[in-house]
């Protein structure tokens, strides 16, 4: 399942972390108009995964 979210300020993003917990398999797009906070996010996610991952073990 695909998720498109538009704007990854404070909203876009809680939502998108929120989305994340609730199905690890779920494809989310952040659209943003600044590349800086485009990347924080994506390393945010990946911390994340590896959390989980570790948390599993």
């Amino acid at each position: 399942m695909k998720f498109v979210v538009v704007g990854g300020v404070a909203s876009g993003a809680s939502f998108a972390t929120r989305l994340r917990r609730l199905n690890e398999d779920v494809e989310i797009i952040i659209y943003e108009n600044q590349i800086m906070f485009l990347m924080q996010i994506v390393v945010c996610l990946i911390f994340y995964q590896i959390l989980l991952k570790q948390k599993k073990n």
